[in-house]
């Protein structure tokens, strides 16, 4: 399946070799080509390591500590919303889980918490702290788990397998039918790549190996068997505001969004000295949602969240 061939590539979506193909855009781990009959964007070589030392770093670590809070925030909308679809509870599959956060937080919800993560490291945190139930290499294929799940789950996985449509019509055996999907992606639509392009810090080609718009990521799971019922684009405006924190560019809205953090932090230590406590988080959050809008009136997030059902049986 390589795509060094003469021109000519493998698409994890149309499943066949072609040459009609564009190159998307340039980055040092290579190029970033898009099949131009469905559209699934992925790289041009043929990497197929996930990079799992990133994951069990120690700014990872760090990150995740530093984090902690908006996480959680997070995984409690998140679950949520998986119940209002779901409109029930049961046994919930994460994979990717990590160090188990997200199924911490979905025990509190009423599931009964599974997870898988290629990083044996953080699977193991995840046991030790967490009491997580750990599934096997072989899950997919080990009878015991077929129809098992209620719901199943990957936050920012699919990007990293080198082929989505073969993992998905795999994972699709142990949802019970009438069970729940929930995938989330970075979304190449989205305002951060349009304007920085390869600076983009959730591109990551290497770590990443697929790229999607909401459109392809409805495509491929479709293509696993799945039934796509809804698509949302978001991002957590706290969250949106750190990743233009973080983006090296002289345009004067992340020029002023720097200053103002860099004031609001200096507030937040004046204010700690004193023990008075004021809600910055809450001021970072506005601040996050304003600049959505300033930037793509809400409609150009940077993450897809699509929720798909396993048919029933006939």
């Amino acid at each position: 399946m390589s795509n060094n061939n003469k021109g000519i590539i493998f698409c994890p979506l149309c499943k066949k070799k072609s040459r009609d193909f564009k190159l998307w855009i340039k980055t040092d781990e290579g190029d970033i080509i898009k099949c131009n009959k469905c559209g699934l964007g992925f790289l041009s070589n043929d990497l197929e390591n996930i990079y799992t030392e990133i994951y069990n770093s120690p700014s990872y670590y760090k990150l995740l500590i530093r984090s902690q809070r908006e996480l959680s925030r997070r995984y409690k909308k998140q679950l949520k919303e998986i119940n209002e679809i779901a409109n029930k509870q049961g046994k919930l599959i994460d994979i990717g889980c990590s160090i188990g956060l997200f199924l911490n937080t979905a025990t509190s919800y009423g599931f009964e918490p599974y997870g898988y993560d290629i990083n044996k490291i953080n699977l193991k945190k995840a046991k030790k702290f967490f009491a997580i139930n750990i599934l096997p290499d072989n899950y997919l294929e080990d009878k015991k788990y077929k129809n098992l799940f209620d719901v199943a789950t990957m936050w920012d996985v699919l990007e990293h397998l080198k082929d989505p449509v073969e993992y998905l019509s795999k994972l699709i055996s142990i949802v019970k039918p009438g069970g729940l999907l929930v995938v989330q992606c970075p979304n190449m639509e989205s305002y951060e790549f349009l304007k920085f392009g390869n600076k983009w810090n959730w591109l990551t080609p290497g770590d990443h190996l697929q790229f999607f718009t909401p459109t392809t990521l409805t495509k491929v799971v479709a293509a696993a068997g799945f039934i796509p019922i809804k698509v949302k684009i978001w991002l957590d405006p706290l969250t949106f505001s750190n990743v233009m924190l973080s983006v090296r560019n002289r345009d004067p809205t992340l020029l002023f969004n720097r200053l103002v953090t860099k004031v609001l932090r200096k507030f937040k230590s004046f204010f700690k000295k004193f023990e008075i406590n004021i809600p910055f988080e809450k001021i970072n959050v506005l601040y996050g949602w304003l600049l959505q809008l300033l930037h793509h009136g809400g409609h150009r997030h940077s993450l897809i969240k699509l929720f798909a059902i396993k048919p029933n049986k006939n």
